[in-house]
């Protein structure tokens, strides 16, 4: 690489690298930062919502409904030979079952 610049700048460049530098903290530097700090208005957390947990159990008394009233009419069905009532409430106590499980890891953070 050539260098078209003064022969003597790089001495003074190397010179000012090698001078360590002295830094200073002013006098007045924690009141100013103090200051900034308290003009700095407070962020208020926005309140959590839990929609979904709400909509779960819902859900989940809804579906339980729904079996109870179903329960009396796929009893009387032989329980070998599944109609599609019998096929429609085992999914329906499927989707009880997961929902009571989400629920679960949902309402005690440590099982997670």
């Amino acid at each position: 690489m050539q260098h078209d610049a003064d022969p003597a700048l790089y001495p003074a460049m190397l010179e000012a690298l090698e001078v360590k530098p002295n830094p200073a903290i002013p006098g007045d530097f924690a009141a100013r930062m103090a200051r900034m700090a308290q003009a700095q208005p407070v962020k208020r957390m926005q309140p959590q919502t839990h929609y979904g947990q709400a909509a779960a159990w819902i859900s989940l008394l809804v579906l339980a409904v729904v079996v109870a009233v179903l329960s009396p009419a796929t009893t009387a069905a032989n329980p070998l030979s599944p109609t599609p009532l019998v096929l429609l409430e085992y999914i329906l106590i499927a989707q009880m079952l997961a929902l009571a499980l989400w629920l679960g890891t949902r309402s005690f953070p440590g099982t997670r």
